[in-house]
């Protein structure tokens, strides 16, 4: 798989109407826009695929994924020469495995630094710590480093970045961004959530459907069980969770709350519905309080592992591997990861398609368009394009010789060479983990070292069906000052009801009264603000 995917970070978590996914984070987010500005004025870059380089399966869709089933035996060379000026470059991003070794302990770091022609300088905030703080702090003291990962859950994120980062638009906007082929081949849809205030101050770091939200499933197990590898109806997943839930053996159906999954098949929208004009809540739709029936149902009958309620998203892969559950609900990043994790072959995992709660089909959600965005502080502003230039290194696209180095390391040291593929010489992999590919990184390419073509070919497909049907948040490129700033407290408060709910602890009809109070503590204002916002996109 590529090396983008090794973490299961991504979606990870049991994702509900309130998670679809924050930029960087795997906390959940309440309804609405990712990181967006909802500003018209700003003219997007327009894309420009890199040459050279042929993927064996192409998505006509913008959030679809390339695929390949090797990497290429002799790859192409995006830079000629180094983007840095010699000078240090500073970066702040956000950590979320182990700490890499300093750099004069870490050969690929020293490599690194060689290649881009300017020492990175890069903090990391760990997993758990609040990234939030940390760049509060810096922003008090005046402190910024010259490339900056940004979430979507910074408090009033248009002001910070319409104030604090260099408008990028007269570098970037139209034909100017092919000076920069790696940053070119973004698709021009990613770049509406890195508009503020009417100018472009951000570059995305994309991930399209690898973030969509899906229910993958222990296919080994439903084979011995004889059961299907699809679903036609809620019912059919019903049976399956009793028919795999073997409390003596240690074994419940359910790795994670089933919920999200259960409104996918009722139908309910991803986050928001816009209708001539109008943003409606998904947590308003009628089919609320059936999902919930449905899946507390599930709970209730003791198909989900004891556990489940506090399980962290590295717990519930873990009961993936080793059999103790059978489902899990996250991303296609996972599914990757699986795959990546497993010690048997003869562990297989699948991924369902989204049937209709009583038959047809139901409602998939193709996932946030950003994983985060990357910004440049004005201070810079003197160097910017040496900045740019640095940022368009990292997003060098897969199947070049700068991703190879990038994502696997140095040649006879990090990895070896099967043909083209590159074989990793460990299973640790933290010291190449610099932080690097948060402030630059090509479109996701579907891609498993060693390579497994069956896999590919599997998972592509998936994706592409699973694109003919699936919705997105039509919030996803607008900007709410309400949500940026409120939004984290309205929706735990709900989030909290919903999980009370589903877990036994407060009826399905605690439902109504918490979201009429979600609704006017803000999430009406979030409803007008991203109807404004969509209006001035027109």
């Amino acid at each position: 798989m590529t090396a983008l995917s090794r973490r299961a970070f991504l979606g990870a978590t049991a994702l509900g109407i309130l998670g679809a996914g924050a930029l960087a984070g795997c906390t959940p987010s309440v309804p609405g826009g990712t990181a967006a500005s909802g500003n018209a004025g700003a003219a997007l870059p327009k894309r420009f695929p890199f040459a050279g380089i042929t993927p064996d399966f192409v998505s006509t869709h913008d959030m679809g994924l390339s695929a390949f089933r090797h990497y290429p035996v002799d790859p192409v060379s995006v830079y000629k020469g180094a983007p840095g000026d010699g000078k240090p470059i500073t970066g702040l991003t956000q950590l979320n495995g182990p700490l890499p070794p300093a750099v004069d302990a870490n050969p690929y770091w020293q490599e690194l630094n060689r290649r881009v022609g300017s020492p990175m300088k890069i903090q990391q905030v760990a997993a758990g710590a609040d990234f939030n703080t940390r760049l509060a702090t810096i922003t008090a003291g005046d402190d910024l480093p010259d490339m900056m990962q940004i979430n979507s859950t910074v408090p009033a994120l248009s002001a910070f970045m319409t104030a604090k980062m260099a408008d990028l638009t007269p570098y970037l906007s139209g034909d100017n961004i092919r000076k920069y082929p790696g940053l070119a081949n973004i698709p021009t849809p990613f770049w509406r959530g890195c508009v503020f205030d009417g100018r472009l101050r951000a570059l995305p770091i994309s991930r399209g459907v690898y973030s969509a939200s899906v229910m993958l499933n222990r296919r080994d197990l439903l084979e011995d069980a004889g059961l299907p590898s699809d679903l036609t109806r809620f019912s059919d997943f019903e049976d399956a969770c009793k028919e795999l839930t073997s409390s003596s053996q240690n074994r419940w159906a359910l790795g994670s709350n089933p919920l999200a999954f259960i409104r996918q098949m009722q139908g309910i929208p991803f986050n928001w519905k816009e209708s001539g004009g109008r943003f409606t809540s998904a947590v308003q739709d009628e089919r609320q309080e059936d999902a919930l029936e449905a899946a507390r149902s599930l709970i209730a009958k003791g198909y989900a592992n004891p556990d489940v309620a506090a399980a962290a998203p590295a717990q519930m892969s873990q009961w993936m591997l080793k059999g103790s559950a059978a489902f899990m609900f996250s991303t296609y990043a996972t599914w990757s990861a699986l795959y990546a994790q497993r010690t048997d072959k003869k562990t297989t995992f699948g991924v369902y398609q989204v049937p209709g709660f009583s038959g047809g089909s139901g409602t998939g959600w193709g996932g946030v368009a950003n994983n985060n965005i990357v910004g440049f502080p004005k201070a810079s502003e003197a160097r910017i394009e040496t900045l740019l230039k640095t940022a368009d290194y990292f997003a060098s696209p897969f199947g070049s010789e700068e991703y190879r180095f990038l994502y696997y390391g140095i040649e006879g040291e990090d990895f070896t060479l099967d043909g083209g593929d590159p074989v990793p010489a460990s299973a640790d992999v933290s010291h190449l983990w610099l932080g690097t590919r948060y402030l630059g990184a090509p479109p996701v390419a579907l891609y498993y070292s060693p390579p497994q073509s069956d896999l590919v070919e599997e998972v592509w497909n998936h994706t592409e069906t699973y694109l003919k049907t699936a919705v997105f948040d039509p919030s996803m490129s607008l900007y709410s000052e309400t949500l940026s700033r409120t939004g984290a407290s309205i929706g735990a408060a709900l989030v909290s009801v919903e999980n009370d709910i589903v877990f036994g602890r407060r009826p399905v009809s605690a439902w109504k009264d918490a979201v009429k109070t979600f609704m006017s503590s803000g999430g009406s204002k979030i409803a007008d603000e991203l109807a404004k916002a969509a209006e001035a996109n027109r």
